[in-house]
């Protein structure tokens, strides 16, 4: 069985940009033997600092908001760490943007995840100081979670 962690990334003052840590928090919470061998964590760190949440780990999972303009508010878009958009949460200008990250950390010789899977939440809000989420997508959370803990499923 693959050693599982889902990571689940934002701010928590940031309105929107907070999904990705309302979600891992609310399936950690869940009791389902599917997710027994799962690790469930979540970050306000960027960078070189999300190298220790996922050392050690054969499959991670990133759950994280995104703006992209081009899905409606609440869809799930999926990338894997190569085809990883520019983000703020996975990169900072004072460090590396996170696929660099696992890049170096390989390289260095620690245990990095073999599989990565980014799941981006389109959002319309990343950037207004209040800890809720916009209506619109505070309507497609409970729906946001119920799939999710589908697709995180070994």
């Amino acid at each position: 069985m693959l050693k599982t962690v889902v990571l689940g990334l934002g701010n928590s003052l940031l309105c929107d940009d907070a999904i990705g840590l309302i979600i891992v928090e609310e399936l950690k919470n869940r009791d389902s033997p599917y997710f027994s061998g799962i690790d469930f964590k979540t970050s306000e760190k960027v960078g070189l600092n999300l190298i220790e949440l996922v050392q050690g780990y054969d499959r991670a999972i990133i759950i994280d908001s995104i703006i992209t303009g081009k899905h409606q508010p609440g869809e799930i878009i999926e990338f894997s760490l190569d085809d990883l958009p520019d983000n703020p949460r996975l990169r900072c200008p004072h460090d590396a943007d996170f696929k660099s990250a696992i890049i170096l950390a390989r390289k260095t010789g620690l245990k990095m995840p073999e599989e990565i899977i980014i799941l981006g939440i389109e959002v319309i809000d990343n950037l207004t100081f209040t800890p809720n989420l916009s209506p619109e997508v505070g309507r497609r959370l409970a729906s946001l979670i119920k799939t999710l803990s589908l697709k995180i499923q070994p």
